[in-house]
Order: structure tokens, then sequence, then C-alpha cells
């Protein structure tokens, strides 16, 4: 057996004190590690491979559905972020969405002021007139974000998963 070091601690009492029972506590950990090695060479190296495998198996069986829900995910957040260049085009461009304070939901802040070269500083809050509110629809499902009572504001335009709003004063 390889020479094994072994620090024992006498628990929250620090370190032991009594010379009996340390000896038995390096005793049990030797045994437990010889155990282990014992529990290694029974499964033989010629069996090793076959035990790589089944693990590998079991753990894809296991995240298969997760895998598939996370491709799904990135795959509707890659379509949000095309349609939000569609949505900027759609609305006049950059300009006419920046040409006075952008608002938008949270989860996509760094995806609009990446889009519109802008910071994200505060452009997360909820709209308040005089802005441009960018809505989105969450690939996950749930109301168009962030909230808006329409009134004062014009639909500058709406492409699938998207909504610009125009609440700039005149």
């Amino acid at each position: 057996m390889d020479e094994i070091a072994i620090v024992v601690h006498g628990g929250a009492g620090g370190p032991i004190s009594d010379p009996e029972r340390g000896d038995r506590m390096r005793a049990g950990a030797a045994a437990a590690v010889e155990a282990g090695h014992a529990v290694l060479a029974g499964v033989g190296v010629a069996r090793m491979p076959v035990l790589a495998v089944v693990v590998v198996v079991a753990t894809g069986l296991i995240t298969i559905g997760d895998l598939r829900d996370q491709a799904h995910d990135l795959q509707a957040r890659a379509d949000r972020r095309e349609a939000l260049g569609d949505l900027v085009t759609a609305a006049g461009g950059r300009a006419a969405l920046t040409r006075c304070r952008v608002r938008t939901a949270p989860d996509v802040r760094p995806l609009v002021a990446f889009s519109l070269d802008i910071s994200m500083l505060g452009i997360d809050r909820p709209p308040q007139r005089p802005d441009v509110v960018l809505r989105w629809r969450p690939h996950g499902g749930g109301p168009v974000d962030p909230k808006l009572d329409p009134s004062g504001y014009r639909l500058l335009a709406d492409v699938p998963g998207w909504e610009a709003w125009d609440g700039c004063a005149r």
C-alpha cells in the first residue's frame, strides 16, 4: 500500500490529546482507505472501461430532458436576439429609438443596451414618459414585459417577441 498521511483532529474539542484514542482513529482511517483499495481492486482493470460507460450512459439518461430544455431555451434566446434587430429596423433604426430615454425589461437589459449601444444604467426601471419602451415576450411564457399603460404612447413597431412604444415628447 502507498504511504498515506492521515491528519486526525479531535472534533470541536481540538487536536486529540489522548494517544490511545488517536491511535484508534488513525487505525480506523487506515482501514477505511484499505477498504476503498479493496473495492477498486475487486472491480478489476478490465471492467473499469465498462463501468465508465455505464456511468456516462446513466448520467446521459438522467439529464437528457434538461439538456433538451436548455437547447430549446438557447434557440428561443437566439430567435429573440435576431428579432430585436428586426424591431430596431421596423421602428426606424437606432436613432428613432434612442432619441430619448430607453426602458426595457430587466431580463433583456444587457441585450437591448448592447444592440442599441447605450448604457445599461437605469434602462430596466419602470416606463415613465418621456421614454421609448422596448417590450418583450419571455420565451418561457408569461405576459409582455415591462408592464405598460399605453395611454400617451404610440406603437412604433411590433415583431414576433418584441414591441417598441414611443412616449417621447414631440
